[in-house]
């Protein structure tokens, strides 16, 4: 299970106070997945950050002949696909199921409004 323990050891989070942390959990979900799903492909718009609750995510990319190459595993209590919320791009790799997991979804808007609560978070 992520708790606010969690996402407060996560780079991203771990300056948010407990009661932002609180917010931010209070507005995710959980999204189950099976071996193989695919979460987002590359070039995809983005608007979500996640946390791997159970299981493992690969997040890599594919060359131009078809050859995927994994970047990390992501495992729990890891946090990825964060970068979009900065630099406003799509998606830059792609995130994979390896296996039956659980992660934790949440929503750019929350982080972005807790960040303008407090600028001094990052």
């Amino acid at each position: 299970m992520v708790d606010r323990e969690t996402l407060a050891q996560a780079d991203l989070l771990g300056a948010f106070g407990p009661e932002a942390l609180d917010r931010l959990l209070a507005a995710s979900g959980d999204r189950t997945m099976r071996r193989n799903d695919v979460l987002f492909q590359q070039g995809d718009p983005a608007n979500e950050v996640y946390v791997v609750r159970s299981g493992r995510i690969a997040v890599g990319t594919r060359s131009a002949d078809g050859r995927d190459s994994v970047i990390k595993i992501m495992e729990r209590g890891d946090i990825f696909g964060e970068m979009p919320l900065f630099d406003g791009l799509g998606r830059s790799a792609d995130a994979r199921a390896l296996e039956p997991t659980t992660i934790l979804v949440i929503p750019y808007s929350v982080v972005r409004s807790e960040i303008e609560a407090d600028p001094n978070l990052l």
